[in-house]
């Protein structure tokens, strides 16, 4: 076979597969567009319906509210009392919005306010507070127990909450909104417990200025120099380690010179993560973190490093950060150890002053736990 016989047939063959694939590809697109159309048919006939449906409810609507509107007519013509109440029908309208109104606020009024406050004495009548093996115990005699076991420690508390706050009316202290949002974010969440945790609150914190209003800056001063020593701030900042042995490690590789972030990224624990405690006293630093490290810390020169001590059941490294000892930076622990040790004088010489009556109460409230201690004084030291 010569080479041009190749090549015509070869063309032959190409063209002939050509007109195969055109021919197919038509078929798709005849059946293609054949497919569009009945859906847009189905899809027509479809909205045709809705809308035939929704002429006819129209229809539909606009009879019976003619035939309504006539029955209306008459009824108004035959009732002169519905005609009445139909003139003034806005007026009605605005009277049961306002009630409904009123009854929504009273409901929520209800469920907000206290119970059973100012109320006078609670009517039980025959609830049951406890029942064994058939006789039951009135819930009267187990509340009147309960007053008769707590009462009187109840009033005394009252009672000191009473004479602070008529204290702090006289000199004329407040509590200002920022006080008040603290004491709101300290409060227990239980509405009951809150305002008992409230009341409490809002208490020491008047008493508190009411020793602080009676506090010279001289006596402050003289607080400061007494126990300058107890009054110095430690700022402290902590590694926390697995153990020992790593805390060792720790320290051997910042000799070598390894610098200390590195380092306290591959031995210590939260990968390095320093943690800061804050300025504490060495008291503070005793009750939180205990006696080991307080011995530590009071030992450390300003910006070195303790031994490997173990607090809250961990191994720390603490660097002392800064150590303020100065007046105006533990001025504040200062007014703190002041207002420790006059609360008891304090509030001693307020219920001394009251006049209280109360059945329920012995005749003299002073117990011995109010009786006034020593106060902060050059011969004294702080607990």
């Amino acid at each position: 076979m010569s080479f041009w016989k190749k090549q015509k047939r070869s063309i032959s063959r190409s063209y002939n597969a050509w007109k195969a694939r055109r021919a197919v590809a038509r078929e798709q697109r005849k059946r293609a567009a054949e497919s569009r159309r009945r859906r847009k048919k189905k899809a027509g006939s479809k909205s045709s319906a809705v809308q035939r449906a929704l002429v006819r409810f129209r229809l539909w609507r606009l009879q019976t509210s003619k035939v309504y509107k006539k029955r209306w007519a008459k009824a108004l013509t035959e009732s002169k009392v519905l005609a009445f109440l139909y003139k003034r029908r806005n007026w009605l309208l605005a009277l049961l919005f306002l009630a409904g109104v009123g009854l929504f606020s009273f409901f929520l009024l209800r469920e907000s306010a206290p119970q059973n406050i100012g109320q006078g004495p609670i009517d039980f009548g025959e609830r049951v507070a406890l029942e064994i093996n058939g006789k039951a115990i009135p819930y009267k005699v187990y509340v009147d127990t309960l007053v008769m076991a707590h009462g009187p420690e109840v009033l005394q508390k009252l009672t000191e909450q009473e004479v602070v706050r008529q204290e702090a009316e006289r000199l004329k202290l407040e509590i200002t909104p920022a006080e008040v949002s603290d004491i709101a974010l300290k409060a227990d969440k239980d509405p009951t417990r809150r305002r008992l945790h409230d009341a409490q609150l809002r208490t020491s914190l008047l008493l508190r200025k009411i020793i602080l209003k009676q506090t010279s800056e001289e006596r402050l001063q003289e607080v400061y120099q007494s126990f300058k020593g107890d009054l110095t701030l430690y700022s402290l900042q902590a590694l926390r380690f697995k153990d020992r042995p790593a805390a060792g490690r720790f320290l051997e590789a910042v000799r070598k010179g390894t610098p200390s972030d590195i380092a306290a990224s591959k031995f210590a624990e939260n990968k390095g993560q320093v943690m800061a405690f804050g300025n504490m006293t060495v008291a503070q630093i005793h009750e939180q973190l205990g006696p080991g490290v307080a011995k530590e810390i009071s030992e450390a020169q300003e910006g070195g490093l303790t031994s490997p001590v173990s607090a809250r059941g961990s191994v720390f490294l603490f660097r002392v950060a800064k150590i303020l000892t100065s007046y105006d930076d533990v001025k504040p622990a200062a007014v703190d150890l002041v207002v420790e040790a006059e609360t008891t004088q304090t509030m001693y010489d307020l219920l001394s002053k009251a006049q209280i009556r109360s059945q329920f109460l012995e005749k003299n409230l002073l117990k011995e736990d109010t009786q006034p201690t020593s106060t902060p004084s050059t011969s004294s030291t702080p607990k």
